[in-house]
């Protein structure tokens, strides 16, 4: 009988190599951006001037933000199979450890009856954190798919317009919106990346105090 702290242990190097790679794409960054622009003008003629002048001075810091931002584009795929190792890794355990419950027809419509040990964890934009983690793992696992599964869907359109800015309730943030995907970012086909953010996790720490909020201690052996 394993229990999810020997899982946590027998998967901790791997964790850990997987976080790192994604700091190490983080750092693509790191030190490369410029100034920022602040500035009170008088019409658009004194605006265009004051952005020409700070655009001449960062001339160098915009070059070398632009080589930086490219490069890290170039690496979405790697980075989003870091991503979806990761999740798959917490997907695993909750899967093997959690505790099933009753489901609601209105947690239904995101998790169903047979994953109900998802339906745990602290609430990120509306929903339980198992419940993110699900439906990330499941969109990585079949990102080259046009169609997802119906919780998967649900679960990404609630995510996409929860972004909390007021006015925009309705417009969903590009990097969740599956509707959207093949219109608006043709090359990016898994949002493990983008799901990894909404959890918050930079490091393995991270991601094993969550499991054992949404792992009840009276399951946590299997």
């Amino acid at each position: 009988m394993q229990t999810l702290q020997q899982y946590l242990e027998r998967t901790s190097s791997a964790a850990q190599i997987l976080f790192n790679g994604l700091a190490q794409y983080r750092a693509i960054l790191n030190g490369e951006l410029s100034d920022p622009l602040v500035v009170a003008y008088r019409d658009d003629k004194d605006l265009e001037r004051q952005i020409s002048e700070w655009a001449a001075v960062n001339e160098d810091a915009l070059t070398r933000q632009r080589k930086a931002f490219t490069s890290f584009a170039a690496e979405t795929f790697s980075q989003a199979t870091l991503a979806g190792a990761i999740l798959q890794l917490a997907s695993a355990a909750i899967e093997q450890y959690g505790c099933s419950r009753p489901l609601s027809a209105e947690a239904r419509k995101f998790v169903p009856q047979n994953k109900s040990q998802f339906w745990a964890g602290r609430t990120v934009r509306g929903l339980p954190l198992g419940t993110i983690i699900l439906a990330g793992r499941n969109q990585h696992m079949h990102s080259s798919d046009e169609v997802f599964n119906p919780c998967t869907t649900a679960a990404f359109a609630h995510l996409a317009t929860a972004h909390g800015f007021a006015g925009y309730e309705t417009s969903a943030e590009p990097g969740l919106d599956l509707i959207g995907r093949n219109r608006d970012s043709p090359l990016l086909r898994s949002f493990a990346h983008n799901i990894l953010f909404v959890t918050g996790w930079r490091e393995p720490a991270d991601m094993q105090n969550d499991l054992s909020d949404i792992i009840t201690p009276s399951v946590r052996s299997r």
